[in-house]
């Protein structure tokens, strides 16, 4: 079929890619120097290897969702999965390898709530070592077994949140430093609960669950237990600084590293491609995580076209202290066009955007969810010789979440092309 006309200009895609069906486009690269985690079809967790490409389910739906990309991070955690060290139970029966996993083995422990009034909790026995102003991310998983009780999830004493696993009602949060807080439903009664903790001085803290009352909001409360109530908890993580709350890396006995995921095309995938005259980015994603707030390093990109030296453009799904942003620089002449779509925002993860980002000779664009939220003039004197995509980001500024399907359209356009790109 001939494609439609606008403007004289071709309004099908000069690079298409629908990350759903699992296969990597045509002439790719994929890089990841280390195993990674992530749910397949059925919901259940899945390990793959070395330089393998992840392409990520909702775990409760089984909806595909694409592409997972994401930067290097380390799970603090030594022991994520067996409690009979480097943890202490107090005033609760920890049974390991009690019930099954998210990954579908029988490593999860379980926690019987004893009676009588105390704490009753389960804490890592070593501290977590951070500097002022980090952001880390912490999460675990947990399941109801019986009693519909409720837990509180902290890191050191005051920050953290309360969850009743078993209607996924997230209670209060704590006193601290803690925000993003996400409960994510995944298959048979479990949930991967979360948040991020801001450090507001350089030293170390420990990583609990705690039985408390409902939604009570006082850190590691003193509550009368039952001696019944029993909940089921497995792999916990504390990520690297400014990585936010990424994929599961298991641990048994030190800590592990995942490596950051490249997946690269080479720009003569796109038909057409003219660098000097602008192009239109669109795609659907879903950030899965706040890597942090403000700066370069919480950037995470869509999609990065570079030289693969420091002439680039990049369109990003989180800039900095904004929610989006587009920006094209020349070594030789600097940042060309910066323009960014609101400030300070907190994304929302697992929220599924459909955005573009169009450059021009002299101006750019950003629209969002059938929106144009910002444009921008600037001189724009393109970088003329990129050589690669990097769909997904590079691994310092990935996207930290999930692509669907990315279009690349030769040429600028007008606000109206872009915006409808998005609905």
């Amino acid at each position: 079929m001939l494609d439609l006309l606008l403007l004289g200009q071709k309004t099908a895609p000069d690079f298409f890619w629908d990350a759903r069906a699992g296969i990597l486009p045509p002439g790719s690269t994929f890089t990841r120097g280390s195993s990674g985690w992530s749910f397949n079809n059925a919901g259940v967790l899945t390990q793959s290897g070395n330089n393998v490409a992840r392409f990520d389910h909702d775990p409760a739906t089984l909806t595909p969702l694409g592409y997972l990309a994401e930067r290097q991070s380390t799970n603090a955690v030594t022991q994520s999965q067996n409690f009979s060290t480097g943890w202490t139970a107090s005033n609760v029966t920890l049974t390991n390898n009690a019930v099954t996993a998210p990954d579908g083995t029988t490593t999860a422990g379980t926690l019987l709530l004893n009676s009588g009034s105390a704490l009753h909790q389960l804490q890592s026995s070593a501290s977590f070592a951070y500097s002022s102003g980090n952001v880390l991310g912490m999460s675990c998983f947990v399941k109801e077994i019986t009693g519909g009780s409720w837990v509180q999830f902290t890191f050191g004493g005051n920050s953290g949140f309360n969850f009743q696993p078993s209607s996924g009602a997230v209670g209060s949060s704590l006193t601290g430093s803690q925000s993003n807080v996400v409960a994510r439903q995944l298959a048979n009664g479990w949930w991967r609960i979360s948040f991020l903790f801001t450090a507001s001085a350089t030293t170390s803290s420990s990583l609990a669950v705690s039985f408390v009352s409902a939604s009570n909001a006082t850190p590691a409360p003193t509550i009368t237990g039952d001696g019944t109530s029993t909940v089921a908890v497995w792999g916990f993580q504390v990520d690297s600084a400014n990585c936010g709350v990424t994929s599961y890396i298991p641990t048994a006995g030190s800590t592990v590293t995942r490596s950051g995921d490249l997946l690269t095309v080479p720009v003569t995938a796109i038909s057409r491609w003219n660098p000097v005259n602008g192009c239109v980015i669109a795609a659907s994603y879903c950030l899965h995580t706040n890597t942090g707030f403000g700066g370069a390093a919480q950037t995470q990109d869509v999609v990065y076209i570079t030289d693969t030296g420091t002439n680039y453009f990049e369109a990003s799904g989180q800039s900095g202290a904004a929610a989006m942003g587009l920006l094209c620089r020349r070594s030789d002449l600097g940042f060309q066009l910066n323009i960014a779509a609101a400030s300070n925002p907190v994304p929302t993860p697992f929220l599924r955007r459909k955005a573009a980002w169009g450059l021009s000779p002299n101006r750019g664009q950003i629209a969002v969810d059938g929106a144009m939220v910002v444009t921008g003039a600037g001189p724009a004197i393109m970088p003329v010789a990129p050589t690669q995509i990097d769909i997904g980001g590079p691994t310092l500024s990935s996207l930290c979440g999930t692509l669907e399907t990315i279009s690349i359209y030769s040429g600028s356009r007008s606000d109206g092309f872009v915006l409808a790109r998005t609905q």
